[in-house]
């Protein structure tokens, strides 16, 4: 959802903040204008399986006439994103202070590893069906 609407969403992504700050930026594809991005690294997924809670990370792309737009405009270019509505809608809590040098606190939040589909070729279908039952 976060990716179709212009943010680049990564979980689990790099080892640490300082990496995937910096790594971040080369998630982008000219797909579309990607407006900000949100993430959370290796190291904060241990607080997501232990507690529900992680620090993630959180910034805005600017666009290219950020430079000239006045203060107030810019702080309304950071304040008027998708990320936030988004957590309460599948129960996590954001606690931030709207500074982007800050990270997001994100609680009654959980870790799920997805489970991925195995193509299995017709021919294993065959050979495991005529297999015995045991």
């Amino acid at each position: 959802m976060l990716n179709t609407s212009g943010v680049v969403a990564r979980t689990d992504f790099s080892w640490r903040g300082s990496c995937a700050s910096g790594e971040i930026w080369e998630e982008r594809d000219d797909s579309r204008h990607w407006r900000s991005h949100v993430h959370f690294h290796q190291q904060d997924t241990d607080g997501l399986v232990e507690d529900g809670e992680s620090y993630i990370g959180y910034g805005a792309f600017s666009p290219e006439e950020f430079d000239v737009v006045s203060d107030d405009a810019k702080e309304d270019l950071y304040s008027a994103d998708v990320v936030f509505p988004v957590f309460p809608r599948h129960g996590s809590e954001p606690e931030w202070n709207r500074d982007l040098g800050t990270r997001v606190l994100l609680e009654n939040s959980g870790w799920c590893v997805p489970i991925e589909a195995r193509t299995v070729p017709v021919r294993e279908l065959r050979a495991s069906s005529k297999e015995p039952a045991t």
